[in-house]
C-alpha cells in the first residue's frame, strides 16, 4: 500500500466515522432534549409527537420533522461510521508497506 493510498484511505474513513459519531450523538443529544423521537403512528390530524420508553410528548411540525428526518438520516450515516471504522482498522493493520 503506498502511501498516497493510505492517506486518502485514512482520511476518508475518519471522515465517515467523525460524521457518523456526530450525527449519532446529536441525535441521542436532541431525543433527551425534547423527550423522544418522532413517533409515526402517534401523529396526525395537526398533531404531532415524539416518544420515547412508552412515553409521548406534543411538539411543533417543524421539531417533528426534524427529528423524522434526523431518524431516517441515521440509516445512512450510522453504517457508514462502521465502514469508516473498518477501513481505519485495515489500515492500521496493514501499515505503511502493505505487509500484515
Amino acid at each position: 500500500m503506498t502511501r498516497t493510498y493510505e492517506f486518502w484511505v485514512r482520511a476518508v474513513g475518519r471522515t465517515l466515522l467523525t460524521v457518523g459519531l456526530l450525527s449519532f450523538i446529536i441525535f441521542c443529544a436532541v431525543a433527551l432534549k425534547i423527550g423522544g423521537s418522532f413517533d409515526q403512528e402517534r401523529s396526525k390530524d395537526g398533531h404531532y409527537y415524539v416518544s420515547a420508553h412508552g412515553r409521548s410528548r406534543e411538539v411543533s411540525r417543524d421539531l417533528y420533522e426534524y427529528s423524522r428526518r434526523h431518524s431516517y438520516s441515521m440509516i445512512a450515516t450510522f453504517p457508514l461510521a462502521f465502514v469508516g471504522f473498518i477501513m481505519l482498522a485495515g489500515v492500521s493493520k496493514r501499515g505503511f508497506n502493505g505487509t500484515s
